[in-house]
């Protein structure tokens, strides 16, 4: 239960420090913001 005495804020950006040191991670992740990236660059491109 000590869980709960820990800030909300803080949890995530401890599960993300964690999750930034493994690279792994990090290449999902750069993978993940690129596909989002082109995705709107598509939608936007079609609206324009």
């Amino acid at each position: 239960m000590r869980i709960l005495n820990i800030p909300a804020a803080s949890m995530p950006l401890d599960i993300m420090e964690k999750l930034i040191r493994n690279p792994l991670f990090t290449t999902i992740n750069l993978i993940v913001i690129v596909g989002i990236s082109l995705v709107i660059y598509k939608k936007e491109g079609m609206k324009g």
